[in-house]
This record gives C-alpha cells, sequence and structure tokens, in this order.
C-alpha cells in the first residue's frame, strides 16, 4: 500500500518522520493468521523520501532489525536500495511517474468496476485528514472466482503533509490489511537516515551518460 504520491516535479516538501505500523491478516487453511510490521518513515524538506523494511515483530512486540532501505532523491533523480545483510548499497535512476500511472499498474483488477465516496474530514495524530472509501466489484470468473469478490479500500489524506495516514483494505481472498502513520514528528529528520553508511559497498546501476 503506497503512503506517498510520487511526485511529477521536485518542489519543497513538508518534512515529517512516522513510524508506519501495518497489519495484515491472512486467511491459511481455514484459520486467520495474524502479521504485524513496525518500520520508519521520513521525508526532509528537500522532498528526500527514507523507506525501510523490518521483518514482522519479535514475540516481545518490538520491531526486529531494518533488512534494507530506500531513499529516494527526487533532485538527483536516485533511487538508493540498501541491504543490510551484503552491506551494499544499489543506486538506480528514479523516473517520477504520475500517481494515476501507479494505480493503474499496479491496484486495477480485471473486470471490474470501482465506486469511490468521500467520507469527509477528521483528525489523526493531529492532522486534518480527509478520507475516502473505494469500492471494488470484481465480476465472476475474471480470477477463476465463480462470484464476484467485493473489495473496500479506506484511505485517510493528509493533504498538508500529501501523505496517507491511515489506510486500510478488505478482500476476502486474504481478509484485511491495516497501515497507520503514528508518533508522526514535523521536525527536519536526521540527515544518516538520507545517507550512505561509510561501510557499505556502492554499486551504481545507472546508465552512462549519453555524449
Amino acid at each position: 500500500m503506497s503512503i506517498f504520491k510520487p511526485v511529477s516535479e521536485i518542489r519543497t516538501a513538508e518534512p515529517f518522520s512516522a513510524k508506519s505500523v501495518a497489519l495484515l491478516t491472512q486467511n491459511r487453511q481455514g484459520s486467520s493468521v495474524r502479521f504485524g510490521f513496525i518500520s520508519l518513515v521520513a521525508r526532509d524538506s528537500s522532498g528526500r523520501m527514507y523507506f525501510e523494511n523490518r521483518r514482522p515483530l519479535a514475540p516481545s512486540g518490538e520491531p526486529l532489525p531494518r533488512t534494507y532501505f530506500i531513499v529516494i532523491d527526487p533532485a538527483e533523480h536516485t533511487r538508493t536500495t540498501g541491504y543490510v545483510a551484503t552491506r551494499t548499497c544499489r543506486i538506480n535512476a528514479f523516473r517520477h511517474v504520475s500517481y494515476d500511472e501507479t494505480e493503474k499498474a499496479d491496484e486495477a483488477p480485471r473486470a471490474s468496476t470501482t465506486e469511490s465516496i468521500s467520507l469527509g474530514s477528521q483528525e489523526i495524530e493531529s492532522l486534518t485528514v480527509v478520507g475516502t472509501r473505494e469500492t471494488t466489484v470484481i465480476a465472476a470468473g475474471a480470477y477463476g472466482n465463480r462470484q464476484p469478490i467485493v473489495t473496500t479500500k479506506e484511505v485517510w489524506r493528509s493533504p498538508e503533509l500529501d501523505l496517507d495516514v491511515s489506510i486500510s483494505c478488505t478482500d476476502p481472498r486474504w481478509v484485511a490489511q491495516t497501515r497507520r502513520m503514528t508518533e508522526i514528528s514535523r521536525a527536519e529528520p536526521d540527515a544518516e537516515y538520507f545517507a550512505i553508511p561509510a561501510d557499505y559497498k556502492l554499486l551504481d546501476d545507472r546508465p552512462p551518460a549519453k555524449q
């Protein structure tokens, strides 16, 4: 579930950092299994974005160490992925795309109809957020399903931060998924989030510049 809308041009951004708490409930052989993930997301005032991936929560409830992290720099048009296990960083060219492109490419199911309604506004984490709910009906036979499948997606977004603060999805094929931003700070995040660690090997996969 995307939390940022990809931007089509470089612009000054509102800085923030937050914990992203995700819960996933899946159907497995007739029983429900829950997974929990906690990670950090951040954006500085230049628009650089930081994401990290952590394994599921430990039995104690504490997040386990990150497995990889991603830094997107819109000014340099780069996407850097750092792999903790191998202590390497790969830099790739980053192409800005519109939000509509990502939605159509990644989320639109075949043979479906979608209805979207406004949920108004409320306050979450001291931010004013606006909500929408999308209900999608996937036609019978689109994925081998005998009956139509009804899925819902509810998003509460902060226009000020250009950030999805809360997302919840339900789908009878895998039950439910939620993601919520907590402990949101409006301060400029630490510059170390966006720096390549000194002991990491740098692998530059960008295409050579045209002469």
